[in-house]
């Protein structure tokens, strides 16, 4: 391959370069204009959604409770609070799973929109978003969404070159921003000679900053009809650029060439992953279960003294506390070895018996409620 169609990628200046060829594109060199928001895949959802639902204080809490209700020591049935954890966990990865597919669904909707896209015979043809490749000149129409981040080349306004997009997707602003079309090409609106630039692009790599843009374009000789032989190197600045997600306004049509697409383009560079949603109630209910927590094992402690205390002095085991099966006429004196066991053990018991400060029912009527709110 000649050295005129290889992209490269490195330094220059200080700072990262992609090189591109105009009505030349090599698919399979960048990424495809396919964007995909969703916060899970068929193969990890199950691992990253525990993952998740485990960072919950609470979830950790009933985890550690139904584990230890499956001891001898426990006086609940382990059956009926393992059952109603895997609801809890059940009901909110469904809820998830529900939300990404949503995700899905828009994602598709997006890519599977179709714009115009010049030919090198001079035809316009429709593709979809997710088939523009980098390199493809673009014509978009009025009150259309730029599908990828492209270069301004030509406008309907061949005076000035202007034209004027809402960037409200992007940044949330609502006024319209004056962009410029290529001082060079302002005048080119024939799609036939737009069809027949011919000419490399040198730019910045993909990056996040939304309002600072670098690069250049270097015209072959007799790139168009109206290109002479010597045509020296155009400067390309943050004007001429017009981000994927801007919506073109008060302008017939534009044509512009796609230099960064899919999650190359600025849009999804400041893209921040799906978060897992916590609800400022699920937050409070969180700081509440400390205080909650500790009144618990203060329970847990003084009851375990009192259990001992009254054992030794009774003479008797208390059910749930001790092994039910020994002599219950067997006084245990303070100290002996027995009470190295039997003061965890106790406290253990407690630990699960008092598990209903904390009300897992609670939480099952909370993910049911985002269930509904979400359907």
């Amino acid at each position: 391959m000649n050295d005129i169609r290889r992209i490269t990628l490195g330094k220059s200046d200080g700072f990262q370069y992609r090189t591109l060829d105009i009505n030349d594109p090599e698919p399979g060199r960048y990424v495809n204009n396919n964007v995909t928001t969703t916060k899970y895949t068929r193969y990890n959802f199950m691992a990253k959604n525990l993952m998740e639902q485990f960072s919950r204080i609470a979830n950790q809490y009933f985890l550690v409770i139904s584990i230890l209700a499956s001891l001898p020591i426990s006086p609940k049935d382990h059956i009926s609070l393992f059952g109603t954890f895997i609801a809890v966990l059940a009901i909110s990865a469904v809820k998830e799973a529900y939300e990404d597919i949503q995700r899905d669904k828009s994602d598709n909707e997006t890519n599977t929109c179709l714009c115009e896209v010049v030919e090198p015979d001079g035809n316009l043809v429709k593709k979809m978003w997710r088939d523009v490749h980098v390199g493809e000149i673009l014509h978009v129409q009025k009150d259309e969404q730029i599908p990828a981040d492209l270069v301004v080349l030509s406008t309907t306004d061949i005076e000035h070159g202007l034209c004027y997009v809402d960037t409200c997707n992007i940044d949330g602003e609502t006024n319209l921003k004056t962009m410029n079309a290529m001082e060079y090409f302002k005048k080119t609106s024939e799609i036939g000679k737009l069809a027949e630039i011919t000419g490399r692009i040198e730019c910045e790599a993909p990056n996040a900053s939304l309002y600072t843009f670098t690069g250049s374009l270097n015209l072959k000789p007799g790139a168009t009809s109206e290109t002479d032989a010597n045509a020296s190197k155009l400067s390309i600045g943050v004007s001429n650029v017009l981000l994927r997600g801007c919506v073109l306004r008060q302008t017939k049509d534009l044509y512009g060439v796609a230099i960064f697409t899919g999650h190359d383009t600025k849009l999804m560079q400041n893209a921040s992953a799906a978060p897992f949603k916590v609800s400022y109630l699920m937050k409070v209910m969180n700081r509440c279960l400390f205080i909650v927590f500790a009144f618990q094992a203060a329970m847990c402690f003084s009851n375990t003294l009192f259990a001992l205390e009254w054992r030794d002095s009774s003479g008797k085991f208390v059910k749930y506390v001790n092994n039910p099966n020994a002599d219950s006429n067997f006084n245990f004196a303070v100290g002996s070895e027995m009470d190295i066991g039997f003061v965890p053990e106790s406290y253990l018991t407690f630990l699960i018996a008092y598990g209903n400060l904390i009300p897992i029912s609670l939480y099952v009527a909370l993910e049911m409620v985002k269930v509904f709110q979400v359907s």
